[in-house]
């Protein structure tokens, strides 16, 4: 297709076009999930993920990597042109685009990979509200406009840039169109999933998951997807077996690494996410995500030194991470240091007034202070 697999766990499992929709956010603590790219959004629940963060998805890992073949028209060009988009080199495509016009490409093709040449040189990555406002993702909407009614792949484009906008209810609108004109294209089905997620219809997305990955079997972008619809569907235990696919697939990837000892955290085994953890850390030292969902193993271990530890380094790596603030917080209301607990509750707060967590947290130690409870925050 030539372009970046949209990553589900860019949305994570709690939008913010549907926190409550998509995830149930507990007070008991917070798993992050996330991306290549981003780097500081708050946490769902403790079966949760990030909220724009799990994954910006690698390119497209169906095609076999072969030599070019010789060009023999516009088509083949084009084709080439859509190959270096997945290996990220924009001026090759670039080139190849070129030749194509030269050989007497259709203008209306020729529209369209010039769209999607300036999105890829614009390097914003291809997650879910990944540039809100971006004013060159606007014009490019406007330049894809007149090419939707003759062209489905426009239409997915667009689809796909309106969920790089953060607008999943429209995204949605253009998405369902291109996935029943492209019904064999891996990237409409998957690329609808993620706006079925974005838009808390969570069966939905599963399936148009399932549909892409049963298209496309070997890309692990897209099992990551999948891996996340089945997260937020409740169905823990196929989340375990998909991203544990996508580490057979990916055994060098820290995402891969962190995303399935996330899913063993959220099926409550904490000890066999925290040999995950612990290499996604190894591998990728200051993402400040995979140390605070490492710290939360610890917690769950009952290691609290090690976890306070963990989550105060993640904040040190991303002061804006609400979902280390919340275990922060945890961790130290059950040493009983309630002052600095109530600050961390409260700095959550601050970063998502709207995080239900943060506030059931703070009512929960004023009750504990107040002798009105007998353990610490919830724990579910």
């Amino acid at each position: 297709m030539g372009h970046r697999e949209l990553g589900a766990s860019a949305l994570g499992l709690a939008l913010s076009v549907c926190v409550e929709a998509c995830a149930a956010r507990s007070s008991q603590g917070a798993v992050s999930r996330t991306s290549e790219t981003a780097a500081s959004e708050p946490a769902s629940g403790a079966a949760g993920a990030g909220r724009r963060q799990p994954h910006s998805a690698a390119p497209p890992t169906s095609r076999p990597a072969t030599a070019p073949d010789k060009p023999s028209g516009p088509g083949a060009e084009l084709e080439l042109a859509d190959r270096a988009l997945d290996d990220g080199e924009v001026e090759r495509a670039r080139s190849h685009l070129a030749r194509a016009r030269q050989l007497g490409a259709a203008p209306a093709d020729l529209s369209l990979y010039s769209v999607k040449l300036e999105l890829a040189a614009t390097g914003v990555p291809p997650d879910y509200a990944a540039a809100p406002g971006d004013t060159r993702l606007e014009r490019l909407l406007d330049e894809l406009e007149p090419l939707t009614d003759a062209d489905p792949r426009a239409r997915l484009e667009r689809g796909r840039i309106l969920l790089m906008l953060g607008r999943a209810e429209a995204a949605l609108l253009e998405l369902r169109q291109s996935a029943s004109e492209l019904p064999k294209d891996p990237e409409a089905a998957s690329a609808l999933g993620v706006a079925l997620l974005g838009c808390g219809k969570v069966p939905e997305a599963l399936e148009a998951m399932s549909r892409a990955t049963e298209l496309d079997p070997n890309n692990a972008a897209r099992l990551t997807n999948l891996g996340t619809a089945q997260l937020v569907n409740g169905r823990v235990n196929e989340a375990v077996a998909t991203f544990n696919e996508v580490v057979r697939l990916e055994p060098g990837d820290a995402r891969a690494r962190s995303d399935l000892g996330t899913a063993l955290l959220s099926a409550g085994d904490a000890q066999a996410a925290l040999l995950h953890l612990e290499r996604a850390v190894a591998m990728a030292p200051d993402r400040a995500t995979f140390v605070s969902n490492l710290g939360y193993a610890y917690l769950q271990l009952g290691d609290r030194t090690r976890a306070i530890n963990a989550f105060r380094r993640a904040i040190s790596l991303d002061p804006r991470l609400g979902s280390a603030w919340i275990n922060l917080g945890l961790a130290l209301s059950s040493e009983k240091s309630y002052d600095a607990a109530e600050a961390a509750f409260r700095k959550a707060l601050e970063i998502d007034p709207s995080d239900p967590r943060a506030r059931s947290n703070l009512q929960e130690l004023g009750q504990l202070r107040s002798g009105g409870a007998k353990a610490g925050p919830s724990k579910k």
